[in-house]
């Protein structure tokens, strides 16, 4: 995702991979990241559920131990989580 929002960037994997959206997530953002994730908030409902996900990943304790380049854990944990949570 560059500097241009993509409406349709609401993939978890992909969201969890983005550390503008991360920043986001737990207030560290940027002014203009901040406008861009919220303006992405807003133009989609469904997005609200997306981000309580994310948000429940980034909380995790062991979330710290996972390598950053381990998309297949965090592949599974997503659907582990979307399996208790649709």
């Amino acid at each position: 995702m560059g500097n241009k929002l993509d409406l349709q960037h609401s993939n978890l994997e992909e969201l969890l991979n983005d550390e503008s959206f991360i920043r986001w997530l737990r207030d560290e953002a940027t002014r203009q990241e901040e406008q861009k994730w919220d303006r992405w908030l807003a133009d989609d409902p469904e997005n609200r559920m997306t981000v309580r996900k994310a948000k429940k990943i980034i909380t995790m304790p062991f979330i710290k131990d996972i390598p950053s380049d381990t998309k297949e854990e965090l592949r599974i944990l997503i659907e582990q989580i979307e399996e208790f949570d649709p």
